[in-house]
């Protein structure tokens, strides 16, 4: 933050890929919603810690994210999903 240096970038070309909503950090974690993703990334590195597929298994959409407690919320359009958070490390 002092530099502001960017030290690593996480996202696709394509509007697919977009993010969708507001994400969050938790301890050494950024969760970044897209509209049929929800992604875990190391917050140190950049690299992709889990990714998952949303729409594909689940039918929602992603949205605005809070973290509560050990929840991780998903505000979208139509619903709020909670998520147990787990340690992505694996």
């Amino acid at each position: 933050l002092d530099s502001g240096v960017v030290r690593w970038r996480f996202g696709f070309d394509d509007a697919a890929g977009y993010g969708y909503g507001r994400g969050v950090i938790v301890g050494d974690q950024v969760f970044w919603p897209t509209r049929e993703e929800l992604f875990a990334i190391d917050s140190a590195s950049g690299a992709m810690r889990r990714r998952v597929r949303l729409h594909e298994s689940l039918g929602l959409n992603g949205g605005n994210l809070c973290a509560a407690g050990e929840r991780l919320l998903i505000a979208g359009p139509d619903h709020l999903t909670a998520f147990e958070l787990l340690d992505t490390a694996d």
